[in-house]
């Protein structure tokens, strides 16, 4: 046998296996350096993700399916009335049972998610966990499932408060349904730089007053002056002129030309109030015929006759 080739041949075997062996590790390294740089892009868009949601104004919210608060963003955290995130995860044990005002209404949420998977501005009357201060929230959110078995894994959303947004609404619901009760029409209304007229509001009493629509008015306050005589129309202007001058209350009565009725009597009453640059005017107006009606007749009565209809001797 010839010895000197197979210990050729064994040397050759050995510097292919550590060639190999020194191939194979370079790859690992290289996948290894590959997988960390990747998996530190992820943990750093991770961060980022993290830090955006904690910046939000709106409260990002996870929790279990039975109710059980699992993560909370600052914001919702402050929106309950705690200082920390492990506060409210703590305290909060079933935020599901322990949040809305309305018995059942966490089951109606549940409902729709697990139907739809998602729910979006569900507008619920809650309790400020820790403090139990009653507030308004809309509340948006999504059913996560496993990707693989589509088992329900958690829900995840945002809410909102609304409180002064709904304050502000029962107010003008509340305001609306007192002055269509009114007589007269409450309006409000300011000038433009050109001096045209735009009417900001008026009450459901005003066609009932004027026989024209609220809204075509707005549109155009037009086809309201063209209602006025020609002679009370000039008389409107200047003494809306007079009081923009003066910034005092402005009174005016004048004919009015119901395209529906026989024409009456209305007294306008307004007062301005300066915000920033425009001046807006809060007013009432009233049929005053009847008033206007005795007036002539107690003046037909000093100059006339009852009886004759002919002129007093002392006129």
């Amino acid at each position: 046998m010839d010895f000197p080739s197979v210990q050729f041949l064994g040397s050759v075997g050995v510097a292919v296996a550590v060639s190999a062996g020194l191939a194979l590790l370079a790859l690992l390294s290289r996948a290894a350096f590959r997988y960390r740089r990747l998996f530190l892009r992820a943990q750093g868009e991770q961060e980022n993700s993290r830090a955006l949601i904690d910046n939000l104004h709106e409260g990002i919210y996870r929790t279990s399916m039975e109710g059980s608060l699992i993560f909370a963003n600052p914001s919702f955290v402050k929106l309950n009335g705690y200082e920390s995130e492990s506060d409210v995860l703590t305290l909060a044990r079933n935020i599901g049972d322990e949040w809305y005002v309305v018995p059942g209404r966490r089951a109606e949420f549940r409902e729709i998610l697990d139907r739809e998977h998602i729910v979006e501005d569900f507008v619920s009357e809650v309790y400020r966990h820790r403090t139990r201060e009653r507030i308004w929230v809309s509340e948006s959110a999504r059913l996560v499932r496993d990707p693989r078995t589509r088992r329900p894994l958690y829900y995840e959303g945002s809410v909102r408060e609304i409180t002064e947004t709904v304050k502000r609404l029962e107010l003008e619901k509340l305001f609306s349904k007192l002055t269509s009760q009114l007589p007269g029409a409450v309006f409000q209304l300011f000038t433009t730089d050109d001096n045209r007229f735009v009417i900001s509001h008026l009450s459901p009493a005003f066609e009932r007053l004027c026989g024209l629509s609220a809204a075509a008015v707005q549109a155009n306050p037009g086809i309201f002056f063209a209602n006025i005589p020609d002679d009370d129309r000039r008389a409107y202007f200047e003494s809306f002129a007079e009081a923009a001058r003066t910034s005092r209350k402005w009174e005016f009565e004048c004919r009015y030309g119901n395209p529906l009725e026989t024409e009456k009597w209305i007294h306008i009453s307004a007062a301005p109030e300066q915000s920033g640059t425009t001046t807006f005017w809060h007013g009432y107006m009233y049929d005053i015929s009847l008033r206007k009606c005795q007036e002539m007749e107690i003046e037909k009565l000093a100059f006339f006759d009852s009886l004759t209809g002919l002129l007093n001797r002392r006129a």
